[in-house]
C-alpha cells in the first residue's frame, strides 16, 4: 500500500503534532473542486481517451465511481470524521493553518 494512501498513518515520534482542522463542508467542497479540475484535463489521460471510445461503459463506471467517491456528502464525511477520530487518539493538536504558523513560529523563536 503505498505511504500516500488515505488509510495509513505513520507515528513519526514529533515534539509537536499539529492537524489543521477544516469543517467538513469545506473539506467536501475541497475535494469535489480538485476532482472538477482533474476532469477538465482528462482529455490529456490517453488511458482514459482511449476507455471512452472502446469502453464506454467502463469508462462511465469510473467516472461515476470517483464523483462518488470525492462528492458524495455522505462519504466524504465519514472519511473526515474517521480521520479526525484518528488523529485526536494520536494526541494532534487541532488548529487553524493560520494558529498553527503562528504556533511554529513561537516554538522556533523559543529554541
Amino acid at each position: 500500500m503505498p505511504f500516500w494512501h488515505k488509510n495509513v498513518y505513520y507515528d513519526l515520534r514529533a515534539d509537536h503534532k499539529f492537524y489543521i482542522y477544516l469543517a467538513n463542508d469545506i473539506i467536501l467542497k475541497q475535494k469535489c473542486l480538485r476532482y472538477f479540475t482533474d476532469m477538465a484535463n482528462i482529455g490529456k489521460d490517453k488511458n482514459a481517451m482511449h476507455d471512452l471510445t472502446t469502453n464506454n461503459k467502463k469508462f462511465l463506471k469510473i467516472i461515476s465511481r470517483d464523483l462518488q467517491n470525492e462528492c458524495d456528502e455522505t462519504s466524504v464525511n465519514k472519511i473526515n470524521n474517521k480521520w479526525n477520530s484518528d488523529y485526536k487518539k494520536q494526541k494532534y493538536i487541532f488548529m487553524s493553518g493560520d494558529d498553527i504558523y503562528n504556533e511554529v513560529l513561537r516554538i522556533l523563536n523559543n529554541l
